[in-house]
């Protein structure tokens, strides 16, 4: 029983290492240089929130 359990270990602890690779490289985003300057533009001029979000933002924070 002992080795199964160092078998299952090292299999799992595998498994581990291949799901964070793929949720590493599912996080990482390659842009073309004209779509980067585009998103950087969006985030640097974010549209003021309106009333109705202002709202929903102060019921989200009071739980």
């Amino acid at each position: 029983m002992t080795g199964d359990l160092g078998i299952n270990s090292v299999v799992l602890n595998q498994e581990i290492c291949n799901d964070n690779l793929v949720i590493d490289s599912e996080r990482a985003l390659s842009l073309s240089e004209r779509d980067a300057i585009l998103l950087i533009e969006a985030l640097d001029k974010q549209p003021k929130a309106n009333a109705k979000l202002q709202a929903a933002f102060i019921n989200y924070r009071r739980g």
